[in-house]
């Protein structure tokens, strides 16, 4: 990543400092993993609702308005508790 300068007082020298964390984020597991629809439907809802935790009865409302039933369910769960929904 390197060494990077930034001053608040100018704006400009951000520029760099983001394309370096934008690169290296793009390299992190989970942040450029492809998902189906359905689930990313299912994660932009979980996040707005804006809560810190869900009954389950709640996500299976949510995750069934998505199109996602079954074992889809408990996977896209399993996947959205190891990353950041909001």
């Amino acid at each position: 990543m390197g060494f990077h300068e930034v001053d608040s007082k100018v704006p400009e020298t951000l520029v760099g400092l983001r394309a370096a964390i934008a690169d290296t984020a793009a390299g992190l597991p989970h942040s450029r993993r492809p998902y189906p629809a359905s689930w990313l439907k299912s994660r932009e809802e979980l996040a707005e609702v804006g809560a810190q935790s869900l009954s389950y009865e709640d996500y299976l409302q949510v995750t069934a308005r998505s199109g996602l039933n079954g074992d889809r369910r408990a996977v896209i769960g399993d996947q959205l508790s190891r990353i950041v929904v909001s």
